[in-house]
């Protein structure tokens, strides 16, 4: 680069970008963008950046600076890489899933699992993911609560009614939820995907259609 071109690069200067998706997960498109700057006038990029070239990106990785000529070359080349928030997706597994039993009856008659004992059983559960930024006034989406069968907030593995066991066989009350799910909600993770883009996955498994 002649000597007289140098003042121009106390910006940075653009000189190529690539874009790729990831062989996991094809809705996660980023974008390298690659610069290069007097070493004197470089600064690091804080991460979630949005990117000057590409709208909606945002900075996840910034490469360390490379001289362009032997020694301390007063110009250097870095590359910035963007990503764009991922869509929402999805990915079926397969799993074991312990389903509650449903009772039945009433008073000294009454069966903790009457109309179904627990059971096991292996099950397509949907591992749904969303993909968000945690930005001010943002936290990104609310978990949804954990399928379980409660009962005078005490964790049960039935649903329905519950009465003692014993005379008077009073009423205890009906398990929260009342009824057996359309599906169960297993589990919620969030973490941290790439920069300040953040992934959470939610599980569930399907109501037991094979059995009662």
């Amino acid at each position: 680069m002649p000597y007289q071109d140098l003042p121009s690069l106390t910006a940075v200067k653009f000189i190529g970008e690539v874009f790729s998706r990831s062989i996991e997960n094809t809705n996660n498109l980023q974008v390298a963008e690659t610069y290069i700057q007097l070493r004197s006038s470089f600064a690091a990029q804080a991460i979630d950046t949005g990117s000057s070239r590409n709208s909606g990106y945002y900075l996840i990785d910034e490469s360390p600076v490379e001289p362009m000529g032997p020694g301390l070359s007063p110009v250097v080349q870095f590359t910035r890489t963007y990503a764009a928030v991922p869509a929402s997706r999805s990915e079926t597994v397969r799993v074991l899933f312990n389903y509650p039993g449903k009772s039945s009856g009433s008073g000294a008659s009454w069966l903790r699992y009457g109309l179904r004992r627990p059971i096991t059983l292996e099950v397509n559960a949907t591992d749904a993911f969303q993909y968000f930024r945690i930005t001010t006034g943002s936290g990104g989406p609310t978990p949804s609560a954990i399928t379980v069968p409660t009962l005078s907030s005490e964790v049960v593995d039935y649903f329905g009614v519950g009465y003692d066991t014993s005379p008077p066989y009073s009423l205890i009350g009906t398990t929260s939820p009342a009824s057996e799910p359309s599906s169960y909600v297993v589990s919620n993770a969030i973490s941290r995907w790439k920069g300040n883009i953040w992934q959470m996955v939610t599980r569930t498994v399907p109501y037991p259609a094979a059995v009662i």
